[in-house]
């Protein structure tokens, strides 16, 4: 189970190097995929900055693509209303505090 919250979550962290190299569309598939699987279980401790982590490199594509980017967090929020573990909402308020911080918002 270990393995596979690391998987999704080294995934999701690595999104902001690999939009570089692929198609934005590629890379919010991939975002898509670990937020999905790292929802299903409880935040640990080591997992709560691997988030921040992720959430600075989403908003690092929000950055180049800012209207795809809110429409498709539009949609993860659809997905994730009913999530018990607060895991897309953590996710959200540290996306948003880095958008600020790039002074985008």
């Amino acid at each position: 189970m270990e393995t596979g919250i690391n998987a999704a979550l080294s995934a999701l962290g690595n999104i902001g190097m690999e939009s570089s190299s692929k198609k934005l569309d590629d890379a919010v598939d991939q975002t898509l995929w670990s937020l999905k699987e790292v929802s299903r279980y409880a935040i640990a401790d080591g997992l709560d900055s691997s988030i921040k982590q992720s959430a600075r490199s989403f908003a690092g594509l929000a950055i180049q693509e800012e209207e795809k980017v809110t429409a498709t967090l539009k949609d993860i929020r659809k997905y994730f209303g009913t999530d018990e573990t607060k895991r897309f909402g953590k996710f959200e308020q540290e996306y948003t505090s880095a958008l600020k911080a790039a002074g985008t918002h």
